[in-house]
């Protein structure tokens, strides 16, 4: 047929194949018109015949253009197409161990695929019983009226009620965040494994620094921060201090049970009250005025007291040094003494006093 035209080369490939190696030629040639390329079939002889002098919808020629079209977009993208190391690096092509070729991709993963299946059949066929894993405690009994797992209802339900009231109360993910319970999720992978071994260096530093800088067992034990019993055994040094705090809490206990009431505080004046009605912060201001007021006192008498002069002339201060004075206090004392002894010797007795007493009735009648 005269409409059927045999589709011809690419006219692309025609001119690449005359200007091999002048790539930027080709990418600053324009695209060819319709009219031109249909002028150019009708100088070669493809086309001979069109149904009019102005026909240029010939089907061989939308084909064409189509073709053309195509063949340029395909130009465009193998330019810019990436890398073979770029597809590897984003897991695109895949590159076994021993570097296979693209075509033996297929059957290697097939291989491996089929290798992966017999193991696991291997397994399944050497896998304990359900027997064998009741023997040895791996799997729960099953028994009529139990729940999953061997359980009994009451414990499973139990359990199950307990799990939802956890789920229902557990914190939310920004507050574990906040406890560092969870890594925060702004942090980028890459970041966040710098960041802890970062933090990991730190915190070892100032580990190897403190220990380096520890005081000595000595030093600890001096100052009563370990505790070393003396004539004790290791092994009963923990009874010993069992042993302690059990009656340092009995006498605690004894003593809080016999102290006194509030009463009987208040009235010795150990606590003090001005009244039921003042509350505690009020009290504790009447503290301070009343110091104060105390305090102004003492220094109203202070610069008013009279000098020393009038102290010594008044007989209130000794102007004698220390041991004079004590001294001559002894001899006071001494001659005191005498004093009344000899007035002792010379009173009189008991006979006498009622002989006295007897005489002066007498002369009386």
């Amino acid at each position: 047929d005269e409409g059927c035209v045999p589709t011809p080369d690419p006219p692309h490939d025609q001119h690449q194949d005359e200007n091999d190696g002048d790539e930027d030629d080709d990418d600053d040639e324009e695209m060819l018109t319709k009219e031109q390329i249909l002028g150019l079939l009708l100088d070669t002889g493809i086309i001979t015949r069109l149904q009019s002098q102005d026909d240029t919808s010939s089907p061989a020629l939308d084909h064409i253009l189509s073709f053309q079209q195509i063949a340029d977009q395909l130009y465009v993208k193998l330019e810019h197409r990436p890398a073979r190391d770029v597809l590897v690096g984003h897991n695109i092509l895949r590159v076994g161990a021993g570097d296979v070729a693209p075509s033996l991709h297929a059957t290697q993963l097939a291989i491996k695929f089929q290798n992966t299946a017999r193991k696991i059949e291997r397994r399944i066929e050497l896998r304990p019983s359900k027997h064998e894993l009741i023997g040895h405690h791996i799997l729960a009994p099953e028994a009529p009226g139990l729940g999953p797992g061997g359980t009994p209802p009451s414990t499973f339900h139990s359990t199950a009620h307990i799990l939802d009231h956890k789920l229902e109360s557990r914190p939310a993910k920004g507050d574990l965040v906040d406890h560092h319970i969870l890594i925060s999720p702004n942090i980028a992978p890459t970041l966040l494994a710098t960041q802890q071994q970062l933090k990991f260096q730190t915190t070892a530093s100032s580990l190897d620094h403190k220990l380096e800088h520890r005081p000595a067992h000595a030093d600890l034990v001096d100052s009563n921060i370990i505790r070393v019993p003396t004539g004790v055994a290791p092994s009963l040094a923990a009874r010993q201090q069992e042993i302690k705090f059990q009656t340092t809490a009995s006498t605690v206990d004894h003593k809080l049970g016999s102290r006194p009431p509030k009463n009987q505080l208040v009235v010795t004046n150990i606590i003090r009250t001005s009244g039921p009605q003042v509350s505690s912060v009020i009290q504790e201001r009447q503290e301070i005025l009343k110091f104060k007021k105390t305090k102004t006192s003492m220094k109203n008498k202070i610069s008013v007291r009279p000098g020393k002069d009038k102290l010594v002339d008044r007989n209130i201060l000794k102007t004698r040094p220390a041991q004079i004075e004590e001294a001559a206090q002894k001899l006071q004392r001494l001659r005191i003494r005498g004093s009344l002894t000899e007035r002792l010797e010379q009173r009189p007795g008991r006979t006498d006093t009622r002989m006295r007493a007897l005489l002066g009735e007498t002369d009386d009648t």
